[in-house]
């Protein structure tokens, strides 16, 4: 019995070393145990020793595996592995092997000189990086933006991005950094988003003097009522606005249409509104996040996306709106005071982005803001084909948006 439980444990302990399975070790085992010469140097003193254990001292022979059932060794008490570091163990080779893969699945690395039972030092926290990026686009858990030092696009997984919109400029803090099936990813937070229209690089869309500024009966098309109802304030702000002498520009517009794969050009701000129509909202917003991505000065894609969640998430909106209005005025000289009529239909993606803003702040309680807002849109397009002078009277009469 005691030669076949000895038996047993050279068997395990090969199966500990190798990874065999029982009877592929038991096989080895015992050819070695029939020629001598093939045992291999690895194990020829653990045969030698089990030889003289079992044959010198009977069933509480000493060697590779200790004192007969109690033996202590590779395995410990009773077949079960002990510490790999413990003496007598591991031949000298293989325990510097073992911690070496211990460490590096650990994510560190054994200080030098300390003992095997000795606990490793954890890997120090490594500080983060700090970034500044423009936005291309943004989803629910991240965020594709561009590194403004390097021009790399990156992803980031951060939290609480509701507040970063395409087109901002958000500074990153970045605690980790990988790449994966050719594409780089990055975790952190986002400590700071704003607009900078100026850090994006990019060319101002500028634009076009087109004449002088027509008004043809402004006030012929406003009804009696809202003749009545007019104010001081609106009544001199009309009147500057639609003074002899100004004139007409338009602004340059980045065209929606891309051309698909097959030749043919289609215009995602169609495909998104019938994607809304079709109650795919979701699918709606993807479309016109595509596009940003694309062309960030694309203003009409702002308007539209501002559009998309105004009914439920107003402060998400204006976040839109306010990014469409700044790149817009990037393309305006300094102390502008020209106008920008509705008739021109490159002006509107502009128009619609400051209408929309002024509503978001009017419904989230913002009233002076949105009153000034109103303002400026009289006087860029005093025809107000957008009901801008109804929103501003609203306004200064103290209503509230709901009640509209």
């Amino acid at each position: 019995m005691t030669v076949k439980r000895d038996l047993k444990r050279i068997i395990r302990a090969r199966m500990a070393r190798t990874g065999e399975p029982f009877s592929k070790a038991r096989q080895h085992v015992l050819r070695t145990r029939r020629d001598p010469q093939a045992t291999p140097p690895e194990t020829a003193g653990h045969r030698v020793e089990h030889a003289q254990g079992e044959h010198g001292r009977g069933e509480h022979g000493r060697g590779e595996h200790g004192r007969g059932e109690h033996a202590q060794g590779e395995h410990g008490r009773g077949g079960h592995a002990q510490d790999e570091h413990a003496p007598g163990g591991h031949a000298p080779g293989e325990v510097a092997h073992g911690e070496q893969v211990q460490g590096d699945a650990a994510g560190g690395e054994s200080p030098e000189g300390a003992s095997a039972g000795e606990a490793s030092t954890p890997p120090k926290k490594r500080a983060a990086v700090i970034v500044e990026a423009a936005v291309l686009r943004r989803g629910a858990r991240s965020a594709r933006v561009r590194v403004l030092a390097t021009g790399e696009e990156i992803t980031v997984r951060a939290r609480d991005l509701w507040h970063v919109m395409p087109g901002h400029v958000v500074t990153l803090a970045l605690s980790r950094r990988w790449r994966q099936r050719g594409h780089h990813y990055a975790a952190g937070e986002v400590r700071e988003a704003r607009i900078d229209v100026a850090a994006l690089g990019l060319p101002p869309l500028g634009v076009l003097a087109r004449g002088p500024l027509l008004v043809d009966a402004t006030r012929e098309r406003m009804a009696t009522e809202q003749e009545r109802a007019m104010t001081a304030s609106l009544r001199a702000l009309l009147a500057k606005s639609e003074a002899p002498g100004r004139v007409s520009w338009e602004m340059a517009e980045v065209p929606a249409r891309v051309r698909r794969e097959d030749g043919d050009e289609e215009d995602p701000i169609l495909a998104s509104l019938e994607r809304k129509r079709g109650g795919d909202l979701a699918g709606a917003v993807r479309v016109l996040m595509d596009l940003v991505a694309r062309e960030v000065r694309c203003l009409d894609a702002h308007a539209h996306l501002g559009n998309l969640v105004f009914p439920s998430y107003p402060e998400h909106a204006l976040l839109h709106y306010e990014i469409g209005v700044a790149l817009g005025d990037h393309a305006l000289p300094p102390g502008f005071t020209g106008a920008l009529p509705w008739q021109i239909g490159s002006n509107r993606p502009f128009l619609r982005c400051l209408h929309g803003k002024g509503l978001s702040l009017w419904r989230l309680g913002r009233r002076d803001e949105a009153a000034r807002v109103f303002e400026r849109l009289l006087w860029l397009n005093p025809r107000d084909e957008q009901g801008a002078a109804r929103c501003f009277l609203d306004i200064e009469a103290g209503r509230a948006w709901e009640a509209i």
